[in-house]
This record gives C-alpha cells, structure tokens and sequence, in this order.
C-alpha cells in the first residue's frame, strides 16, 4: 500500500510570502468546494478508509493466533483434567466394591448434612 502526500496549494503575493489560496464564495457568502478540495478530501478518506481496513485485518489476524494458540492449550488441558476424572472414578467404585457398608455410611453421613444444612 502506497503513502499519499497532500499538497498544500500556497499563492506567493507580491511581496513573497506564501499564503493559501482564498476560498471561493457563493453569492450568498458560503465558502464553495473546489474540485480539488473534493478530490483531496475523497483521496484523504480513501486512505483512511485502506489503513482502517489493514488494521482490522492485521487485528483479525492476531486474535486467529491467539484463539488458535489458547484453543488447543484448553483442548489438551481440558482432555487432561477429563481423563483424571475418570480415573479418580473408577479408584472410588472399586472402593465402594471392596468396603460397601463403609461407603454406605459415609453417604448417609453425607446426605444427613447436607439435609441439615439445607433446612436451615
């Protein structure tokens, strides 16, 4: 993408210094546009336009890499956390399987507080 330079159209005057050109008026007074100040302004926010649309894009592209990064972070964490899940599991079935009249109480006592507690 090309730089764009304005240039600013100065009149010398007689006595050498540069001044901007005076704006043309209506009849009425109202300062008219020039169809150069309208092709500047047009060239002006074409510009804008393009440097705002590469932002976004670049914007665009950072936040794909990070969402690419922390994603397959997460994915793998979260494939971690759900294979322990099921490994504490299946230890406290076989804990239930091997002393049933404990595991049994331990639920009542459990369920006895949370009773307790919730009636309250």
């Amino acid at each position: 993408m090309g730089t764009l330079a304005i240039s600013r159209r100065c009149f010398v005057s007689e006595a050498g210094d540069a001044s901007p050109p005076s704006p043309i008026t209506s009849k009425k007074g109202n300062p008219v546009m020039t169809a150069d100040s309208i092709h500047d302004i047009n060239a002006t926010t074409d510009y804008a336009a393009d440097k705002g649309q590469s932002e976004i894009d670049e914007l665009r592209r950072q936040v794909k890499d990070l969402t690419d990064k922390y994603g397959s972070m997460a994915q793998h964490r979260f494939s971690e956390v759900k294979e322990k899940v099921q490994q504490n599991v299946g230890d406290l079935e076989q804990q239930i399987r091997d002393k049933p009249v404990q595991a049994t109480l331990i639920a009542a006592g459990v369920g006895f507080l949370v009773g307790a507690l919730l009636s309250r």
